[in-house]
């Protein structure tokens, strides 16, 4: 590739390339260079280091997500969707929970991203901010955390136990149907 047409959100689509073919562990500066055909040097004029490239697929992914849900008829319905999206990425993607759920990762630029993308459907719904905000932090806690199960020696022994899709759609649902409960409350 010629370095004078490369771009960040071509740096970004070979690095999610190179996670869901190696994983976060292998993913490395020059290895990234190569998948372009560049040398590893030019990656350091769009990006100082290795996590500020893993900050920007963070912020990729969670456009995605938001992206891919569709609209519904009300914000529990979104939310729904949403947890189902968030959950079908992590199931999917081993690396995506490992990049959502990281202290280092997560500074405050994809904070502020991930919250004025949530504020847009919060306001398309025109509900409460905090309870939308709260559902939506407590369904993407609580898929992540299942994510965890999911990408462990112990998922599959946890999977003949009960059906796990069907458990994280239930509880999905539960944490919509209690954000409800508040919101009558107020």
């Amino acid at each position: 590739m010629e370095e004078s047409k490369l771009d960040k959100k071509q740096i970004v689509e070979a690095a999610l390339a190179l996670l869901q073919e190696e994983g976060i562990e292998k993913l490395s500066m020059r290895k990234l260079a190569a998948r372009l055909a560049i040398r590893a040097p030019t990656l350091y004029w769009y990006f100082p280091d290795r996590s500020s490239i893993l900050r920007e697929v963070i912020k990729s992914l969670i456009v995605a997500m938001v992206e891919r849900t569709p609209q519904r008829s009300s914000w529990q319905g979104w939310l729904k969707a949403f947890g189902t999206t968030l959950w079908a990425t992590n199931r999917n993607m081993p690396y995506a929970m490992l990049l959502l759920q990281s202290a280092e990762l997560n500074d405050e630029s994809v904070v502020e991203l991930a919250t004025n993308l949530v504020e847009q459907q919060r306001r398309h719904y025109d509900v409460d901010r905090e309870i939308f905000h709260r559902a939506y932090s407590d369904i993407q806690a609580y898929t992540l955390g299942w994510s965890v199960f999911h990408h462990s020696r112990v998922w599959e022994r946890i999977d003949a136990l009960y059906q796990i899709d069907q458990s994280i759609e239930e509880g999905i649902d539960g944490i919509i149907h209690i954000w409800e409960l508040r919101a009558a409350e107020k």
